[in-house]
């Protein structure tokens, strides 16, 4: 016997009621899955970072010093091969052979040396920079330092080839003396001139190592520096590697205490 019951379908009231309840559960979760992916950006911008070290490490065997940041005159300054990105890159698998600017920016750019954050802009782009040393070694005594280009006397605007377990003897502006764990080896760079940013392989001092506002480009500043939710990433002295927050580091290039 065949059933009577009328023909049921949702009335519009009902089906904008279902789409009204997609929506704000829609809102609910964007933002929780981008925060996620941001995180997953940011984990990965850690581990590449732990990478370049192990490859710094393998490099300071062979020849006993880190490469230095940024030996200008000592190099092929027009091919940029003495950058320390160039120098590392072999013992981090990429044994590309440097040819020319744009073939250098390869290099500098890809596999562990990159952020995934930090859209390669122009052949000048370098997702990390180094910390040049000058600093530690001329306000806090740090050992170990070879000069870059030997100028007799040690210089805070040059660039040292260090040698691993290099210390500081002594703390300087009021800070105690930073441990191993408390200077930046390398980090995440904000504008490094007046019209870019990421444009220098080094840091030297505080100026680009937390944040300049460039009006000129349109972009801001802090977002540069502080790409993974308002935090950059930091590789330390002795190894290790975490986020920090804006103003963390001074103007030695250590850690505030």
């Amino acid at each position: 016997m065949k059933s009577n019951k009328a023909h049921q379908s949702f009335t519009l009231i009902e089906l904008l009621v279902v789409i009204a309840i997609i929506a704000i559960l829609a809102s609910m979760l964007l933002p929780a899955l981008n925060k996620s992916r941001e995180k997953g950006k940011q984990i990965k911008c850690i581990s590449n970072l732990k990478q370049v070290y192990l490859g710094l490490t393998n490099y300071a065997m062979d020849y006993t010093t880190y490469p230095a940041a940024w030996p200008a005159g000592t190099m092929n300054w027009g091919f940029n091969e003495g950058w320390w990105q160039i120098r590392v890159a072999p013992y981090l698998g990429n044994r590309t052979v440097v040819n020319g600017w744009s073939a250098a920016s390869k290099v500098r750019n890809s596999g562990p040396l990159s952020c995934p954050n930090v859209p390669v802009i122009t052949d000048n782009t370098n997702c990390f920079a180094m910390n040049n040393f000058g600093y530690p070694i001329v306000y806090m005594g740090m050992n170990g330092g070879v000069p870059a280009i030997s100028s007799g006397t040690a210089d805070m605007n040059s660039c040292y080839f260090m040698r691993p377990g290099s210390r500081a003897n002594s703390g300087y502006g009021g800070y105690p003396k930073p441990s191993l764990s408390d200077i930046a080896f390398i980090t995440e760079l904000g504008y490094s001139n007046g019209t870019d940013d990421m444009g220098a392989p080094n840091f030297k001092n505080g100026d680009y190592v937390n944040y300049t506002y460039t009006s000129s480009t349109g972009r801001d500043g802090f977002s540069a520096s502080y790409r993974h939710c308002s935090l950059k990433n930091v590789l330390w002295f002795e190894g290790h590697v975490d986020s920090i927050k804006p103003n963390t580091l001074n103007w030695y290039t250590t850690r505030n205490k």
